[in-house]
């Protein structure tokens, strides 16, 4: 579809997070598998650490150079908080939902 944006980058994102918190599931699996002082799980512990550092790494520069990299503000965004819903939300506790509603 022409002009569509697809947000595969923040969606790669995610998906090193689902496997970073499988392999975090993993560890704790394996930290308990030691008896008498010798864990025999410590290869399959010390690789899902090493894989979840690296995916880190990796998603993180990538994000950084594919989303954040030139993004610049703007002389929009304060007016564009001013104009905003949370200022309302925020006053409601001290002048009403009226009329902080009134002021949005």
């Amino acid at each position: 579809m022409p002009g569509k944006v697809n947000p595969v980058i923040a969606e790669s994102v995610i998906q090193v997070a689902a496997q970073v918190v499988g392999n975090d599931a993993t560890i704790t699996l394996a930290g308990q598998g030691g008896y008498f002082e010798l864990n025999t799980m410590m290869p399959v512990a010390a690789y899902n650490i090493l894989q979840s550092i690296s995916l880190l790494a990796a998603s993180a520069n990538n994000f950084a150079e594919q989303c954040v990299k030139g993004i610049e503000a703007t002389d929009v965004g304060p007016a564009m908080v001013e104009k905003g819903l949370m200022l309302g939300t925020a006053l409601a506790p001290a002048i009403g939902y009226d009329a902080a509603a009134a002021i949005c």
